[in-house]
């Protein structure tokens, strides 16, 4: 398995002495939820939360994006919108375990 530090990360927030950030999906898995220890010397991922393989390009599709982790639940959304009917964008994804 990939090392989460492979792919890209963008933090989300600190809970106690840990750093939650979202890796970004790959072509060949969705994204992931971490969480990497603040103190020490050791700042492996844990992983948290894998999103399914299946909504990895939904997940890049989101141009312009928020992410949020709330009690152990996800959340991804748009922060951009067309307007235009006929491309049924998706607006947001959660996951939770």
């Amino acid at each position: 398995m990939k090392s989460p530090a492979d792919e890209s990360m963008l933090p989300m927030k600190v809970e106690g002495d840990k750093l939650i950030a979202y890796v970004q999906p790959s072509y060949d898995a969705g994204g992931q939820v971490v969480s990497i220890p603040t103190g020490g010397s050791g700042h492996k991922p844990v992983k948290l939360l894998q999103n399914p393989q299946g909504a990895a390009d939904i997940e890049n599709g989101f141009f312009s994006k928020d992410i949020d982790w709330v009690d152990g639940r996800f959340y991804i959304s748009t922060t951009r919108l067309s307007g235009n009917d006929d491309t049924k964008e998706k607006l947001m994804l959660a996951y939770g375990k």
